[in-house]
């Protein structure tokens, strides 16, 4: 989510802007991130410093300087006034206890052949009492292509004694 920080007047009486429509931005506000980008063009005009482009730096520390006490000098005058909605939804996947207790994992079988077993063959503790991770969860259409692909914060035990719930929320 990001907002575009913007300078101009707002009627909070009428819900009216009463400036002009031009943009003036000032730069993004990344609040999930606690983000604030300033655009130092538009920062030195709205401080009231002269800029000249080919003598100025890209980095100027005096800017925030400049900038504090007018957003200090006015602090009713800002005033958040749009926000977006981003649409989400919430996909809940059940995984009973009799299904994915295996693994393609090539720690799950036999590596070399011996007298008892075969290469490839399920290890014999694993084939009783499989124990398997589960880490990802994929969403796929009613036509089985893949749209979306859910990484778990860590990885969730799985055996034939657990069911595991997982609870998607995807924003788009």
């Amino acid at each position: 989510m990001v907002y575009q920080i913007v300078s101009g007047s707002f009627n909070y009486a009428t819900g009216q802007n009463t400036g002009t429509s031009e943009y003036h931005g000032l730069g993004l506000f990344y609040p999930k991130n606690g983000i604030i980008i300033l655009n130092a063009d538009k920062i030195r005009q709205y401080a009231g410093h002269a800029y000249n482009n080919e003598s100025s730096s890209a980095v100027d520390v005096s800017n925030h300087r400049a900038l504090f006490p007018k957003i200090q000098s006015s602090p009713t005058s800002m005033r958040v006034r749009k926000s977006e909605i981003i649409p989400s939804t919430h996909y809940f996947v059940r995984v009973k206890n009799q299904d994915f207790n295996f693994s393609n994992n090539p720690s799950f079988v036999y590596q070399t052949a011996t007298d008892d077993h075969s290469k490839g063959e399920i290890i014999t503790s694993l084939r009783a009492a499989p124990i398997s991770y589960i880490t990802t969860v994929g969403l796929y259409n009613e036509m089985n292509e893949l749209l979306a692909i859910a990484k778990l914060s860590r990885p969730s035990k799985k055996t034939f004694d657990t069911e595991l719930l997982v609870r998607i929320r995807l924003d788009f």
